[in-house]
């Protein structure tokens, strides 16, 4: 069964979305961070310590979940004829 992991770059639980992902047994995962991304916004002190802009970091977020989201069904025969 396909798995998607997401770490948001601009929080401190990415080590814990490292470890979710190595422990799985799935054959079909993928393990992403969003840079600059925390919850529910971009991160502020994120920018302020490097001065790049993370607004586009929600947009991102949302854009890679549909897009990987979409690829489903496509993953998902992929995964019914490997297994036969």
């Amino acid at each position: 069964m396909p798995m998607l992991v997401m770490a948001l770059g601009g929080h401190y639980f990415i080590e814990d979305g490292e470890t979710i992902f190595a422990l799985s047994a799935s054959k079909d995962k993928d393990f992403v961070v969003i840079e600059g991304a925390v919850h529910g916004a971009p991160c502020k002190p994120c920018s302020e310590q490097t001065g790049v802009s993370y607004d586009h970091a929600t947009r991102s977020l949302y854009d890679y979940v549909a897009n990987w989201a979409n690829s489903l069904p496509v993953r998902m025969c992929e995964t019914a004829l490997l297994s036969k």
